[in-house]
């Protein structure tokens, strides 16, 4: 019987990334760039649609990171804000160093990823 007074403490980041290696963390962020690419082609292809808007936003101070809350907003203002998934599996794969922000090398990079896609 499932115990349902005890909390998923187990599948909190800090504890999270403490459990897993890094070579498995990076498996993982490939497949879900994998699931990206296959399922939400859509979402893909607007987040490259808007990657002009996205870097100007950015580009004026290079030393502002951007956290996971100001990122569903970003989102949204381009159009994906109702796709909390997918809004947060591609925050996941932008957090390239797992600090629960996103700064702007990791967002030029992860960008980039999509922009420059070679998975079609």
């Amino acid at each position: 019987m499932l115990n349902v007074e005890k909390k998923d403490a187990d599948f909190i980041t800090p504890n999270f990334k403490t459990k897993v290696s890094r070579k498995a963390r990076f498996k993982i962020k490939w497949k879900t760039i994998q699931w990206l690419m296959d399922y939400k082609k859509d979402a893909i292809e607007t987040l490259v649609r808007k990657y002009d808007d996205i870097i100007e936003k950015y580009k004026k101070d290079r030393n502002k990171t951007i956290t996971k809350i100001e990122f569903h907003h970003l989102m949204g203002s381009i159009g994906l804000g109702g796709e909390k998934t997918v809004v947060d599996k591609l925050f996941y794969v932008l957090d390239d160093d797992g600090s629960g922000d996103i700064d702007y090398r990791e967002l030029i990079m992860g960008l980039e990823l999509f922009h420059e896609s070679p998975f079609e």
